[in-house]
């Protein structure tokens, strides 16, 4: 009888040495080409990479796991770190390059981001990092290019009467290529700004200009497009910005 006992024993020990163990499935990957425009959810991306032709011209990336709004780590009146840029960066993704030039890592003691490399050149824009155990390497051709502006583009205003207000006109055969503007009128730190899609005139009434001294001022253009990414489960996000600046007088009557 103990023998019988021991072979059952033996038999459902080899029956379930047998069995495949089942491993949870990992869920699949997802990749996509380049696309232009903003992700479903902008506010939840894990990479922002951002050049600027213009005055404050420059690059500048950051990254972070899990997503975040990092588009809120840049200022896009100076092209510079915004105030807050640590609170989000998190990931030090190796070397970052565009079009082969590679930015200047700044690291802090949770902030990796890297910038802001100088240029002047209008010219195609490729996006590579290394990657790390957790990112995979990227290479992004940004196909759209950057914004265009009609070389010989000018306002046309020589002085604002802040009293009457002003409008600046970007007609459709002026600007092309960009999917939200930034019309400035500043002197220094002091603006007034309006952010608009699409060609309508861009108005600033008396109350707008409150916070602009008179004197010479900076009518300022910013011009924006957008592509996206998702490479190993994770978005990136590409913003080009042209810029353009005229100098012009404002006075109070």
């Amino acid at each position: 009888m103990s023998r019988l006992i021991f072979f059952i024993i033996l038999l459902c020990a080899v029956s379930f040495a047998c069995k495949k163990i089942s491993l949870p499935e990992q869920p699949a990957l997802i990749n996509t080409n380049i696309s232009n425009g903003l992700p479903l959810d902008a506010r939840r991306i894990n990479g922002y990479m951002f050049v600027s032709a213009g005055p404050e011209s420059g690059k500048y990336a950051i990254f972070s796991d899990p997503s975040s709004d990092l588009m809120k780590g840049l200022d896009h009146v100076e092209n510079t770190d915004a105030a807050n840029a640590a609170s989000f960066a998190n990931v030090d993704v190796g070397t970052v390059k565009e079009n082969s030039i590679e930015l200047t890592k700044i690291q802090g003691q949770i902030t990796v981001r890297y910038g802001t490399t100088q240029f002047t050149a209008i010219d195609s824009v490729v996006w590579r990092t290394e990657g790390n155990k957790d990112f995979y390497p990227l290479s992004a051709a940004v196909t759209r290019g950057f914004p265009k502006i009609d070389s010989t583009y000018a306002p046309g205003i020589d002085t604002i009467h802040r009293n009457h207000g002003v409008t600046i006109s970007i007609g459709p055969g002026v600007a092309s290529n960009y999917d939200s503007l930034i019309v400035r009128i500043r002197q220094s730190a002091a603006q007034a700004r309006k952010l608009q899609a699409g060609h309508a005139p861009v108005t600033f009434s008396a109350a707008d200009l409150d916070p602009v001294p008179n004197g010479t001022v900076s009518i300022e253009i910013a011009l924006y497009n957008y592509s996206y990414q998702v490479t190993a489960s994770k978005t990136f996000l590409f913003e080009t910005e042209l810029k353009k600046r005229f100098d012009v007088i404002m006075v109070n009557y």
